[in-house]
């Protein structure tokens, strides 16, 4: 059995631990402001790490993404608490 699903109980952003997924394609100034408020690491499972509490938050920039790609995220995380 795997881990149960659940979201962080974290209030605030400072010290998060923070995915970031397409890196490589973010503007410095997006990289430089999240480095000064988060721990920030790659992405290694993204959403499930997210409501496994293996990150904390997820920052998706870079590559244009379609509604297919994003739309099943706010259900996920709802229902992960």
């Amino acid at each position: 059995m795997g881990p149960s699903a659940r979201v962080t109980e974290r209030t605030r952003i400072r010290g998060a631990r923070t995915q970031a997924l397409n890196p490589a394609r973010w503007p410095e100034e997006l990289l430089t402001a999240l480095h000064r408020q988060v721990f920030l690491m790659a992405s290694m499972g993204c959403i499930v790490d997210l409501v496994t509490g293996g990150a904390d938050a997820v920052v998706i920039a870079g590559l244009p993404m379609g509604y297919e790609d994003v739309s099943p995220m706010p259900v996920i995380v709802t229902e992960a608490g």
